[in-house]
């Protein structure tokens, strides 16, 4: 991803663990999350339900006594549980943590790391596979913990930071590591099978078809695609603006988020835009731009594509042509990916609110203010939404987990 430096500190008061009622994930939602955003499609939402209708925080978790905790991590569901990495800042430098929390906001387990982490979990087989470090860090290692305890079952050291969410598929785990390229390592023991070290990878690999997706904002900027048997490059394509959106697969094909600038500011002289290229060789099938980098992953739903920009809006466009369809305002900079949940669609705004739109229409249904930050430290919200049983479940930058969902 683009440079993410140490947050602004943002702090928040002890013992701020709240618990609304029952909270117990429906069955639906034991489904493993082997990936960003819970499949290559990246939709965020595994069970096919919807996602609450009306913004009633069912509850919301906060490590008990901490203080200038970040989550930057997406939220993976399984088995009822909420797993999150979160970071914590001090005068000395960042550490990081991993929750396990359970259906009713409650802590299972944590772990702690040796740096921030802004990695999101895959959660599959009763195992967490999850990174750690921001673009200034280096030796990161990638974890693989028990799912139902956090015990360490092994860890696999890189040269550089493994802010990329790993791809777990066919017993093999797929992770990008900065500087040090993308490895492939057998899930059983961490051992590697491959390594690609040809390219800067930060975004998240998708695995679809025998074949892994990444792409670099670095150098010779551009989306790649591997062989997952063997790490061979299969193809290139070059692209004119640093490729940030880890990519979805769908249909035959695979979309990329372009842009300049970072996910702390703009470029001075923006641009942005959403490719979809046909995922055996690589070709451009179209490419829609658009005023502002999109730093998202593309969430497809079958008829259409959603992804999120610096400029401030949330825009839906036809899958077969990316014909924009439309966009809706979100009050700031949309740097979190979206979350589709059969007609609906869910972004998380700039301006430190969740909102609700018709996926068909881009009608506004609701907007819910997120808890935390300040008029003159505003609150960073990295962490993309997931959809499960029924709820909506978030992370903030103040180091907040909020659920959303009929009480």
């Amino acid at each position: 991803m683009p440079p993410l430096r140490l947050p602004v500190a943002v702090s928040f008061s002890a013992g701020c663990l709240l618990a609304v009622a029952s909270a117990a994930f429906p069955e639906e939602a034991v489904q493993d999350w082997s990936c960003f955003r819970g499949s290559a499609a990246r939709t965020g939402n595994l069970d096919g339900a919807r996602g609450p209708k009306a913004p009633a925080e069912r509850w919301r978790f906060a490590e008990a006594g901490a203080k200038s905790i970040g989550i930057h991590s997406s939220p993976a569901v399984w088995k009822g549980r909420v797993y999150v990495g979160a970071g914590q800042q001090s005068v000395f430098g960042s550490t990081g943590r991993f929750y396990c929390i359970d259906a009713d906001g409650k802590p299972v387990w944590q772990a702690k790391m040796k740096a921030w982490v802004f990695s999101s979990p895959a959660v599959v087989g009763g195992r967490v596979f999850v990174g750690e470090g921001l673009h200034e860090n280096a030796n990161c290692r990638l974890y693989c913990l028990d799912a139902e305890t956090g015990k360490e079952i092994w860890t696999f050291q890189t040269k550089s930071h493994t802010e990329s969410t790993p791809a777990v598929d066919g017993g093999r785990v797929y992770v990008g590591a900065g500087d040090d390229g993308v490895f492939c390592l057998s899930a059983e023991d961490g051992k590697e099978v491959w390594h690609y070290p040809d390219a800067h990878v930060d975004l998240s690999p998708a695995v679809s078809g025998g074949k892994v997706f990444v792409g670099t904002g670095y150098g010779k900027t551009g989306a790649i695609c591997l062989d997952a048997a063997t790490g061979k490059l299969l193809w290139y394509a070059a692209t004119d603006l640093p490729v940030w959106g880890s990519p979805s697969v769908a249909g035959g094909k695979a979309f990329y988020g372009l842009g300049n600038g970072d996910f702390r500011k703009s470029s001075e002289t923006p641009k942005g835009a959403v490719v979809c290229l046909d995922a055996g060789s690589g070709s451009v099938a179209w490419r829609r731009d658009v005023p502002d980098a999109v730093l998202t992953a593309v969430a497809h739903d079958g008829a259409r594509v959603y992804f999120g920009s610096r400029d401030g809006n949330v825009y839906a466009a036809d899958a077969a042509t990316g014909a924009i369809a439309w966009k809706g305002a979100c009050g700031g900079p949309v740097l979190a990916s979206p979350a589709v949940a059969k007609d609906t669609l869910y972004v998380v705004g700039g301006d430190a609110a969740v909102r609700l739109f018709n996926a068909a229409s881009g009608e506004l249904l609701w907007k819910h203010d997120l808890p935390g930050g300040t008029p003159d430290e505003p609150m960073e919200l990295f962490s993309s939404p997931a959809v499960a049983g029924g709820r909506l479940i978030v992370g903030t930058g103040a180091g907040h987990v909020v659920v959303l969902g009929a009480r």
